[in-house]
């Protein structure tokens, strides 16, 4: 096991799923990771090109750092909810009627009291907003399927 952990590309990829696992309790901006990883990036370039002996545990680091903030960014590019127009970041007061116009994208698999579908939020109280949502609709005979791509207003408390 020892000998397994020596490897420089198993701690590359041990740093790579710490940053993945960090980015939801660490606060970054996209902007600070990605200039920060640019100048490691260049200066591990540079300690690359130098060749100078004492330099290699800087370029050790280096890489350990180059990775971990790959895995932040990671994290980060892929959660929608960081965007600003999602519907996360909108003021819904309790007990007012919030309008929702969302537009179905997959249906889910049906239980035996609702069907279920995935929707992407279109607007939110007449706001351009984003992001998912799972619908769940009561099983009745009077509404049998809602086709994929179809556009809902839905109305809610």
């Amino acid at each position: 096991m020892m000998k397994t952990i020596q490897f420089p590309l198993v701690k590359i990829t041990l740093f790579f799923l710490f940053g993945l696992l960090m980015a939801p309790f660490l606060s970054f901006n996209i902007t600070f990771v990605f200039i920060l990883l640019s100048v490691l990036l260049l200066s591990c370039f540079l300690i690359y090109i130098k060749k100078v002996r004492f330099n290699f545990l800087l370029f050790e680091i280096c890489s350990f750092l180059i990775s971990f903030l790959i895995g932040i960014s990671t994290v980060i590019i892929h959660d929608q909810s960081q965007t600003e127009n999602h519907y996360l970041h909108s003021s819904i007061a309790d007990g007012k009627t919030t309008y929702l116009n969302i537009t179905i994208t997959e249906k889910l698999k049906k239980s035996a009291a609702k069907s279920r579908y995935e929707a992407h939020v279109n607007s939110l109280n007449s706001k351009p907003s984003s992001g998912k949502i799972i619908l769940n609709i009561a099983a009745s005979k009077s509404v049998d399927t809602i086709d994929i791509g179809t556009v809902l207003n839905v109305n809610g408390v």
